[in-house]
């Protein structure tokens, strides 16, 4: 918790400029992140098609969720 304080300091301290930049940065690495966390792989889509249509989306974000823990 610290560690995120002492960032927001720093970021404080920088030019409004340097701060979008920063901002746009931390958005591609979360937007990378999600994509790479949430995509459903082959593998995965080949056990979803065995499952009734109308369970689907929840067992896919189980699975996804599961797999990321």
């Amino acid at each position: 918790m610290r560690e995120s304080f002492a960032g927001l300091r720093a970021i404080s301290r920088l030019s409004l400029r340097e701060q979008v930049k920063v901002a746009e940065q931390m958005n591609y690495i979360l937007s990378e992140e999600l994509i790479q966390h949430w995509t459903i792989l082959l593998t995965e889509l080949n056990l979803l098609t065995k499952k009734i249509a109308i369970n689907r989306l929840g067992i896919a974000v189980l699975l996804k969720y599961f797999r990321r823990c």
